[in-house]
């Protein structure tokens, strides 16, 4: 997200006071359903195949600002070829399904 201007000094240095991430409308998850609702059709049938997200806000640190997004097929529906430790770190939250995926390819 842009960063205001009111959190910058006369001289262009941050503000002490200024936060740092926005807390402010709109809420991370409009926009994150927005995004997916502009990817459906495109990238995926529909959101509904979504099974793992990250999703920060922050602001941006020059003028760019916009989304930073990686998807990634998962081709396997039933585990083949997964080892149970593999699904033992996905349910533990340490690895990632695409970490997953990845490991497979290579």
């Amino acid at each position: 997200m842009p960063r205001p201007k009111s959190h910058y000094a006369s001289n262009g240095d941050l503000r002490t006071n200024a936060p740092w991430v926005p807390v402010v409308r709109p809420d991370v998850t409009k926009l994150l359903r927005s995004t997916e609702d502009a990817m459906t059709g495109i990238v995926w049938y529909d959101d509904a195949q979504i099974c793992e997200q990250n999703i920060q806000r922050t602001y941006a640190h020059d003028e760019h600002t916009g989304a930073r997004i990686t998807v990634f097929q998962v081709r396997w529906k039933n585990g083949e070829n997964k080892t149970e430790a593999d699904f033992k770190e996905f349910y533990r939250g340490r690895i990632s399904l695409a970490d997953i995926a990845k490991a497979s390819h290579a």
